[in-house]
């Protein structure tokens, strides 16, 4: 079962304690850092930033 919490978790664990089930609980590993940006603008200074101005690419 994936760890997600809340009362449906729960339900599953204990279901499958009664029938004698082993449950192995999985955790999401952390994701690394990525670039974001919060506004098109921030967006678009990105993108030409690794892939070069629009007019050296003939766009």
């Amino acid at each position: 079962s994936k760890n997600s919490g809340g009362e449906a978790t729960y339900g599953k664990i204990a279901a499958a304690r009664a029938l004698g089930i082993e449950v192995v609980m999985i955790r999401r590993p952390t994701l690394p850092d990525v670039a974001s940006a919060e506004t098109v603008e921030a967006l678009a200074a990105m993108v030409g930033h690794f892939l070069g101005p629009a007019a050296e690419r003939g766009v």
